[in-house]
């Protein structure tokens, strides 16, 4: 039995172990997708942000590029030497740092916000070519070196047209640095990044700078999210440093750029892994804890089980004697029915003695018999009964019982027994004199919650009882009546019915 004990403390200890981790393990999943989905949602607005200052800055350069248009005049090389002071008050005007050019149809510079004006081409560069074949009035290049500043900056250059032919190309040149200051302002946190790439794939600006123009056409972006959704977010190592970032993008609205803020995924689960570290830390203190616990649980209960042993061969000791004692009981009034028969009394005197004795005494022989002390179930009682009245009187008269399984307290089974007993004796004396034949039904049928009905009836001749009811056996029946608070009636039409109503319980 000790060893079971110890199996259930053990499965004690495992269940409460196995609650708290599962408990634990709910929290970290809550804290984990708060994390990721603040994470993303952080991504996802600040590439809106990022989306609206470069669609700010598009909308500052299309304004500058229709001020200059309207300034030149027909002749693009000439325009730009005579309106230099307001091309650059034009270009002067936009709200961010930049650079303004104006090249003729063949690519070589007519104006710039440069001191000097540089003697270079820029017909090799392939978005002179895209401008010159292009019918977009405006495009937007991708990052390159460039060959004035030797810096990395992207342009936002617009074809000029006259006469329905290509005339040359105002471009405004900003450098890659101007989204640095924009990132610290998101406040994304250390290793993130914000970028511009084109539709096509091919970077225009990003911060931190990249060792050198990118092309990601074939990445997840452009291959799998963009074409499903024009915004969203992503989880990937980026294909520039290797960092693991979350991503955010955005297609802006009639433009073929797309807005990204990535964020640095392991500044932003430091907090995660060091809650993960405190549950487990605070896990381990409270196993130790429901160890002792389980530990001093077990030996209480290890002390329950003894005296419940204790108090189990205590109640098997009780039962013994109360079965003795019952046994006893029926076996002196056994004793004292054999010694009536040496009384000075008549036979019918002694036979009706002798049978309340054995009324009595058929109580108790029930109570060892069946371990019962609280409770008596009538039918088997009164079916005992009635046998021994059976042979007491022989064979002529049919007895017939139709008992329901009822029980009843201890106290009231003794005055029902000899309620019965005195009826079915009055019948059998009475009801069929001369030794004729006939019949006995008893039935006992509950008649409400807690009543029960006891119907005794036979076919005899007939039998009431004498008036005032001097005799013993009357007035121990109108006793045994008002013990049980009952109430009986009895019929005499073909015989005698005897009705008895009584309660189950006081």
């Amino acid at each position: 039995m000790r060893t079971s004990w110890r199996w259930w403390a053990v499965g004690l200890l495992a269940a409460a172990i196995f609650t708290l981790t599962l408990f634990s393990a709910l929290i970290l999943r809550r804290s984990y997708l708060e994390t990721y989905d603040r994470v993303h949602a952080q991504a996802l607005a600040s590439a809106h942000v990022v989306g609206g200052h470069i669609g700010w800055i598009l909308g500052a350069s299309r304004q500058a590029f229709r001020e200059i248009d309207r300034i030149l005049g027909p002749d693009v090389s000439a325009s730009a030497r005579i309106a230099a002071s307001e091309i650059r008050q034009a270009i002067d005007a936009m709200p961010i740092r930049a650079m303004g050019w104006i090249v003729d149809a063949n690519g070589t510079p007519v104006f710039s916000t440069r001191a000097d004006l540089p003697s270079l081409s820029i017909a090799d560069r392939p978005y002179f070519e895209e401008l010159k074949s292009s019918r977009q009035p405006l495009i937007v290049t991708p990052l390159i070196v460039g060959r004035a500043s030797g810096e990395n900056v992207f342009l936002v250059a617009y074809r000029l047209q006259r006469e329905g032919r290509f005339a040359g190309a105002i471009m405004i040149t900003f450098p890659a640095s101007i989204m640095s200051d924009f990132r610290k302002t998101l406040d994304l946190g250390e290793g993130s990044t914000v970028s511009v790439f084109r539709t096509d794939g091919a970077l225009v600006v990003r911060y931190p700078p990249p060792d050198g123009p990118m092309n990601l056409s074939n990445y997840v972006l452009f291959t799998d999210y963009l074409p499903r959704n024009p915004e969203g977010t992503y989880d990937a190592v980026s294909p520039a440093d290797g960092v693991a970032r979350v991503v955010g993008y955005r297609k802006l609205e009639n433009e073929p750029l797309v807005a990204l803020a990535s964020i640095a995924v392991a500044p932003h689960w430091a907090g995660f892994w060091g809650q993960l570290r405190w549950m487990i830390a605070i896990l381990a203190l409270l196993v130790m804890a429901l160890g002792a616990v389980s530990w001093a649980l077990f030996r209480m209960l290890r002390r329950d089980e003894e005296n419940q042993q204790a108090l189990s061969r205590a109640l098997e000791r009780n039962q013994l004697l109360l079965q003795e004692v019952n046994h006893r009981i029926k076996n002196n009034l056994q004793a004292v029915a054999g010694m009536l028969q040496l009384a000075p009394l008549d036979a019918s005197t002694k036979q009706a003695m002798a049978l309340r004795l054995d009324a009595m005494s058929a109580i108790h022989e029930l109570a060892y018999r069946s371990d019962q002390y609280a409770e008596v179930a009538l039918a088997p009682y009164l079916s005992r009964l009635i046998e021994n009245l059976r042979r007491a009187f022989g064979t002529k008269v049919e007895i017939t019982s139709d008992l329901d399984p009822v029980s009843v307290d201890r106290d009231r089974a003794l005055p029902i027994g000899l309620l019965t007993n005195e009826i079915l004796f009055n019948a059998f004396k009475h009801a069929f004199p001369d030794g004729r034949t006939g019949r006995i039904e008893i039935t006992l049928k509950p008649v409400a919650t807690e009543r029960v009905e006891l119907v005794i009836r036979d076919n005899g001749v007939g039998y009431r009882p004498e008036p005032g009811g001097a005799g013993i056996g009357a007035r121990l029946i109108k006793g045994l009546v008002a013990q049980l608070d009952g109430e009986m009636q009895t019929e005499t039409a073909d015989g005698t019915v005897v009705r008895l109503r009584f309660a189950l319980r006081q």
